[in-house]
C-alpha cells in the first residue's frame, strides 16, 4: 500500500475512533468580532454608518478535505428620530470533506436599540431578530464508505449504501440581545430557534437529525491607556466567548491590544463536558494581527491545534477578515455610539 493510502486511511481512523464523542456544530471563525452579525441579530447596525464584512477560514488545513468557510456581511444603522435600528445582510458558506458537503445560509438580520443614560454616559440595551434559508447539498459519488476499501488497493470497490438527496432547504430563525456603554459589553443570542432537521434521506427525520440550538454568550471590556493627551491610541480589550450547542460547551477567552493602527491578539479555545462525560479539552491558541487605514481593515490569524489532533497532523487553521466601515456624516439628535469591542 502507496504512503498517501496509508495516510488517507490513518486520518480516517483518527475521526472513526473520535465519532462516538463528535456530534455537528456550526462553523465558526476565531475573528468572530470582523462580522458581529454571525455572533448575534442584535449587532446588526452597531456601527457609526454602513459596514461590509468579508471573511474566509481554512480550517485544519492540511488534512484531506478540511473545512472551508466564507462569509459576507452587510449592515447599517437606521435611524428615525429618535430611534435607532439596525438592518444587516449575512450570507455565510462552507464546505467540508471529499464528498463536497456544503451548506449556504442567507439571513436578514433586524435589530432595535434603546438609550438611557445621561450625557456623555450613555448606555444602550439592544435587541435582534434574524430569520432566513439553509441550502446544504453534497456529492454521494465523492463519499467513501468501509465497505469500498480494498486492502492493497484502498477505496476502489462499489457501495451498497442508498444514493441521498443531492440538496435540501431549510428555514432559520435567530434571536438576540446586547448591552453596551463605552467601555463594557455583553450580548447573549440563541440560533436555530426552530431546529431544522439536517438529513438528506427524506424518510428518517427525527430528534437525532435536528440541528441543535445554539446559545452564545460574549462580552469584554475596554480600557484606553495612551497618553493624557490621545488615551484611544492604545487600548487593552480583555474578552471573551461561551458557546453550548446540545452536549457541546466551548470557552474562548483572550485579549487584543490596539496601538493605532495595529491590532494584535491572542486567544485560548477548550471544549468542556463534550458529550462523554465532564472533561475539560483544550482545542487551540491562537495569534492575530490587524491593520486599519482610513475605512479599510484587515485581519490574520492562524491557530495553533493542541487537542490531541496535534497541530503536526491538522496543520492549524488559518482565516483572514476584511472589513470596509464608513462613517455617518449625517447628525442626528439619536447620541449613537458603536459597540466598543475591538475590530477583531
Amino acid at each position: 500500500m502507496n504512503k498517501g493510502i496509508t495516510r488517507y486511511l490513518a486520518i480516517c481512523g483518527f475521526f472513526l475512533a473520535m465519532s462516538s464523542s463528535l456530534k455537528a456544530q456550526d462553523p465558526q471563525y476565531t475573528q468572530f468580532y470582523a462580522n458581529q452579525q454571525m455572533l448575534n441579530p442584535a449587532f446588526a447596525g452597531a456601527a457609526l454608518g454602513p459596514r461590509v464584512c468579508l471573511n474566509y477560514r481554512a480550517q485544519w488545513a492540511q488534512i484531506p478535505g478540511s473545512f472551508r468557510q466564507t462569509a459576507i456581511g452587510y449592515d447599517q444603522p437606521l435611524m428615525f428620530g429618535q430611534s435607532l435600528q439596525g438592518v444587516g445582510l449575512l450570507i455565510n458558506s462552507d464546505r467540508a470533506g471529499e464528498g463536497n458537503l456544503s451548506k449556504i445560509d442567507i439571513l436578514a438580520n433586524y435589530s432595535f436599540a434603546l438609550q438611557f443614560g445621561r450625557r456623555g454616559h450613555e448606555q444602550y440595551l439592544r435587541f435582534g431578530l434574524g430569520g432566513g434559508i439553509q441550502q446544504s447539498s453534497i456529492d454521494f459519488q465523492k463519499l467513501r464508505f468501509s465497505d469500498q476499501i480494498d486492502p492493497v488497493e484502498g477505496f476502489v470497490l462499489a457501495t451498497n449504501e442508498p444514493a441521498v438527496e443531492k440538496a435540501r432547504f431549510t428555514p432559520d430563525v435567530n434571536f438576540g440581545m446586547a448591552y453596551y456603554n463605552k467601555h463594557a459589553w455583553v450580548g447573549i443570542s440563541a440560533h436555530h430557534l426552530t431546529e431544522p432537521h439536517q438529513t438528506f434521506i427524506s424518510n428518517l427525520r427525527d430528534n437525532s437529525t435536528k440541528l441543535p440550538r445554539r446559545y452564545t454568550v460574549t462580552g469584554g471590556l475596554r480600557f484606553p491607556v495612551g497618553q493624557p493627551n490621545d488615551p484611544e491610541r492604545i487600548t487593552i480589550s480583555p474578552a471573551f466567548l461561551f458557546m453550548k450547542q446540545r452536549n457541546f460547551n466551548q470557552l474562548n477567552v483572550g485579549t487584543y491590544v490596539t496601538v493605532e493602527p495595529m491590532v494584535f491578539g491572542v486567544w485560548y479555545r477548550s471544549n468542556f463536558n463534550n458529550f462523554n462525560g465532564s472533561f475539560i479539552s483544550s482545542d487551540m491558541v491562537a495569534g492575530l494581527i490587524g491593520f486599519r487605514q482610513g475605512i479599510f481593515s484587515i485581519g490574520y490569524s492562524y491557530d495553533y491545534t493542541v487537542s490531541r489532533l496535534t497541530n503536526g497532523i491538522s496543520g492549524g487553521s488559518h482565516e483572514l477578515a476584511v472589513v470596509v466601515e464608513f462613517e455617518r456624516n449625517k447628525p442626528s439628535v439619536f447620541k449613537h455610539r458603536k459597540l466598543p469591542c475591538p475590530r477583531f
